[in-house]
């Protein structure tokens, strides 16, 4: 009998030792998911200031270049902002982020930690993503007519098109136009990139 009542004691004990262990952990995960969530509403919010003072910087540079006299350089910058207004700052490619960064926001208040989490996880991909759009965009701008000018001297030549690199080429330049007209400065730039290669070995080729 006594030890019968010993084994039912040791169970007892393990089953409340099993059952700690078990709202330990849950509480434990639960902990985790909240400083997930607030760890990534205080990267986005971060992330989203740095995109606006970029956009505000790039708003004064053009202001200062106004204010003494720089004709040229107003020129270059207010085609800059317009190709980042239009491609990165857009109000209907940023109404998504916008709405899922107020419903993480939303989620938190709420206790909501799971779904606050997913909707952190997007918009901080979405600015990631215009970050570098806003940072290629510069850089777009001079590689883009560089290409263009290559390719029309290649082209004035009358080449064949329709093989090897020159079809790769052709292929690639108008990927990348499809690119810049989405919005996506930074594969646009990265595409360019090779594109100015190629084209440079297609006009040497010509001799």
């Amino acid at each position: 009998m006594r030890s019968a009542c010993r084994l039912l004691a040791a169970g007892i004990v393990v089953a409340l030792v099993a059952a700690t262990t078990a709202c330990a952990g849950a509480r434990s995960g639960a902990d985790d998911r909240v400083e997930r969530a607030r760890t990534l509403q205080i990267e986005v919010e971060t992330l989203d200031r740095h995109l606006q003072r970029n956009a505000d910087k790039l708003a004064r540079t053009i202001e200062d270049a106004e204010h003494h006299g720089l004709t040229h350089q107003v020129e270059r910058l207010e085609e800059r902002r317009v190709l980042v207004l239009d491609a990165i700052l857009d109000a209907e490619r940023t109404a998504t982020m916008r709405t899922e960064l107020q419903a993480g926001q939303d989620h938190i208040q709420n206790q909501q930690h799971e779904p606050a989490i997913a909707a952190f996880e997007s918009v901080r991909t979405t600015l990631h993503r215009l970050l570098d759009d806003f940072a290629a965009a510069e850089y777009l701008l001079l590689i883009e007519p560089v290409v263009v000018d290559l390719r029309q001297r290649w082209l004035a030549g009358d080449p064949a098109t329709d093989d090897g690199l020159a079809n790769e080429a052709e292929q690639g330049f108008r990927y990348a136009a499809e690119l810049r007209a989405e919005g996506d400065l930074d594969g646009a730039l990265h595409v360019y990139r090779m594109l100015l290669y190629d084209y440079q070995e297609l006009l040497a080729a010509e001799g």
